[in-house]
């Protein structure tokens, strides 16, 4: 995972364990510091990262739960009557993060816009829900369609969107200009508008640029290693 200048953020390697787990660590050559790990769930399609403070990687016997921490649960699923895909995410809200110690709000786009409204779990943790931004059908070209703001320029069965969860503040609120958003304005204006519209909510997005790129753009309350892990869980996705 690199930034547009070309910056190395993270590596992800596998495990070596036949589960199919997956190592993150912030150097691009073998490294015995693991930072989180993606590990299947008991049931087919669910996901979920762990956090490893200490950095340093976790004997064969280590279960996670004792020298790790949660910090994102990934479940797919599919879009009654078509083709497509879906998924449903959870991750730690920023207060909780911080309280993790998995970021703060200089890091990773935090403290920028408004927060998803959290829920609050039984331990007193907040954590934020997303799913998949269901795509619209487009008559003239025959296929299922987003808008990724150019950083989709490729079809891929992988390109997907999260956004908040139904009942959240913001998408509740984005939904009360939809009315008036046209009236009065130039058509580029309008252009403009509609896709401001259309991303509004949206807190991941990952698209296929070319070949051998696919841009991966979120905003808080994810931060790189929740992203990095949620985009490839979708590597079955064909």
């Amino acid at each position: 995972m690199y930034q547009n200048n070309g910056e190395h953020l993270l590596t992800a390697r596998p495990t070596g364990k036949k589960d199919g787990s997956m190592c993150f660590s912030q150097f691009k050559q073998e490294s015995q510091h693991c930072i989180a790990e993606l590990r299947p769930g008991k049931d087919k399609g669910e996901f979920g990262l762990w956090f490893n403070r200490e950095g340093l990687v976790r004997t064969a016997s280590g279960n996670g739960a004792e020298n790790g921490q949660e910090i994102c649960t990934i479940c797919h699923d599919a879009v009654r009557d078509t083709p497509l895909y879906s998924m449903r995410v959870s991750v730690p809200d920023m207060a909780t993060s911080e309280r993790m110690g998995l970021a703060s709000p200089e890091k990773d786009g935090y403290g920028r816009g408004h927060s998803p409204e959290p829920d609050v779990s039984a331990s007193g943790d907040s954590w934020v829900r997303l799913r998949t931004k269901v795509p619209e059908w487009n008559e003239e070209m025959q296929s299922y369609t987003l808008d990724y703001n150019g950083r989709a320029r490729l079809a891929s069965a992988k390109n997907f969107q999260l956004e908040e969860a139904p009942g959240s503040a913001t998408s509740a609120s984005g939904k009360s200009t939809a009315a008036s958003f046209g009236k009065g304005r130039s058509k580029s204006e309008r252009r403009k508008s509609r896709r401001a519209m259309a991303l509004a909510g949206v807190r991941l997005q990952f698209g296929k640029y070319d070949d051998n790129t696919f841009n991966l753009d979120y905003l808080h309350p994810l931060c790189g290693m929740q992203a990095l892990a949620i985009a490839l869980t979708t590597a079955s996705w064909t």
